[in-house]
């Protein structure tokens, strides 16, 4: 993503607040959020459904991290028939803060300033 994509995209999220061992994403049910850590961590696992032969590993995130990046490609690339699918669960281990931005909102971005989610 370039600058000027960042900068649309962050002035468009607002702050939301998660609870320790909550829920943020949940493999196989649509990927409805794309999202920047602020404050507190947590852990990514590949679902059982898409984790490779071994058991599933889990990466944690953290202050700085991005969630859902994979949604500003989508929003660019398709016509928003349907959501993608989370192949991802991601859980709080803490009280996890961060800015979030919606699909429907995403959506209603990319269309609004198209020329530039293309040009990327």
């Amino acid at each position: 993503m370039d600058e000027k994509m960042v900068k649309i995209i962050c002035d468009h999220m607002k702050l939301k607040t998660f609870e320790d061992k909550e829920y943020i994403i949940e493999a196989e049910k649509p990927l409805e959020v794309m999202m920047i850590i602020v404050e507190g961590f947590g852990q990514v696992y590949p679902s059982t459904r898409h984790a490779a032969a071994e058991a599933p590993s889990a990466q944690t995130f953290k202050e700085g991290d991005i969630l859902g990046r994979e949604l500003v490609d989508w929003a660019a690339m398709t016509t928003h028939d349907r959501s993608p699918i989370s192949f991802q669960i991601v859980q709080c281990l803490t009280k996890v803060a961060a800015f979030v931005l919606k699909i429907e909102d995403l959506k209603r971005l990319v269309i609004s300033k198209r020329i530039i989610f293309q040009r990327n």
